[in-house]
């Protein structure tokens, strides 16, 4: 752009190449203006308020596995593409702007974190749309405030929870019949202190014990760049727990 500009004002003190590079010009503008349209019409079909960097406690890959196997219900077809996209199960311990102090802020020789489901329950934000909350007691109690003393309050969400689903508000209606048709396949079974995850093939198969979780065993602490759609989410560090 500012070579053909250059060459616009050296067209108009030599009265030669002005026409040319003016209409240069003009189509360049035209054609940044389409792509810059594009990409913006291309974002609007994704929820805005992406959180930026995070840090995600991880569970096991045999239990992200069966996890997957339940968020794999989800209705044939939906108003907005961005919702029900596949992601990693986690639960978010911290959301910053920057990356400034983010991994010194997990403490030398973590321990391993197991915590256990307490509801599913449907929230009204896209991040949230249905969740399993999880106890904020013991080992992740004692992180989150760790966090928000190195990090701020702000940084630290305030209901521990592992999603489950994605949903746009297009599809607002989806949530609480997904979460009902969780329901009555038998995959949220209510416990004394909470609920299990009916993982299993075949819910309620005695066989199968081992796949109905009541909670994860968070093994590593992933730092996430999580800017514009769910699908461009990467990866920048994984941390393992002692």
């Amino acid at each position: 752009m500012s070579r053909c500009f250059s060459l616009w004002v050296h067209g108009v003190h030599t009265n030669g190449l002005a026409c040319t590079c003016v209409l240069t010009i003009l189509l360049l503008a035209r054609h940044h203006g389409y792509a810059r349209g594009r990409l913006a019409s291309s974002s609007r079909i994704w929820p805005n308020d992406s959180p930026g960097l995070s840090l995600w406690l991880v569970p096991t890959p045999e239990q992200t596995t069966l996890l997957k196997r339940v968020m794999a219900i989800k209705p044939s077809s939906t108003n907005s593409p961005s919702s029900f996209p596949d992601f990693q199960p986690h639960v978010t311990l911290a959301t910053t702007l920057t990356a400034a102090g983010l991994k010194e802020a997990i403490p030398d020789n973590q321990l391993i974190i197991r915590p256990k489901f307490r509801s599913v329950d449907v929230g009204d934000k896209y991040f949230m749309s249905i969740y399993a909350r999880v106890h904020d007691t013991g080992a992740l109690a004692e992180l989150r405030q760790h966090l928000r003393a190195r990090l701020g309050d702000a940084v630290v969400p305030p209901i521990p929870h592992v999603s489950l689903y994605y949903i746009d508000n297009a599809d607002a209606s989806e949530r609480e019949k997904v979460k009902e048709e969780l329901e009555n396949k038998g995959r949220i079974i209510e416990r004394p202190h909470g609920v299990a995850l009916d993982c299993s093939e075949h819910p309620g198969n005695t066989s199968s014990a081992d796949e109905v979780l009541e909670g994860i065993d968070g093994e590593e602490i992933w730092i996430m760049q999580c800017n514009g759609p769910v699908p461009t989410w990467e990866v920048i560090e994984k941390v393992k727990l002692k």
